[in-house]
């Protein structure tokens, strides 16, 4: 049997900020071809009406969350440049086309950011938002 491959940074899984993360990355792993991703306080809203969190949560909670993984990972801010561009993949080249597009707000690009590494170092998968959320 093939052994699958870990990432080099893990976090752990019952954690209110890897739900949180979850939350977070599921409309991309869902819908590639989507340039949304959620405000916190929609992140918030899902854990709840999915039973991730007893009661409602604010939107400063799931930022304190999302800091939290920040902390952990190397995720900085990381502006699109010329050699940026050059380097992304096929699909990160497909989902900053999609935002710009979109004119969706960047909300400074902080969870564009996370999503970004979370989704290419495999942190979360698709897997990942099914085990989760359904």
């Amino acid at each position: 049997t093939a052994e699958r491959t870990r990432p080099a940074w893990s976090l752990l899984e019952g954690t209110a900020y890897f739900a949180c993360l979850v939350v977070l990355c599921e409309p991309t792993l869902r819908h590639p071809d989507s340039p949304w991703i959620p405000t916190s306080q929609q992140v918030a809203d899902r854990l709840y009406e999915r039973g991730l969190v007893p009661e409602r949560r604010t939107a400063d909670w799931v930022d304190r969350r999302l800091d939290d993984v920040r902390a952990k990972l190397p995720v900085g801010e990381r502006p699109w440049s010329a050699v940026r561009a050059r380097n992304a993949s096929t699909a990160e080249q497909q989902q900053a086309l999609a935002r710009e597009r979109s004119g969706a707000p960047r909300r400074g690009g902080r969870k564009e950011q996370l999503v970004e590494f979370a989704v290419s170092s495999g942190i979360v998968t698709l897997e990942t938002v099914h085990r989760l959320l359904g």
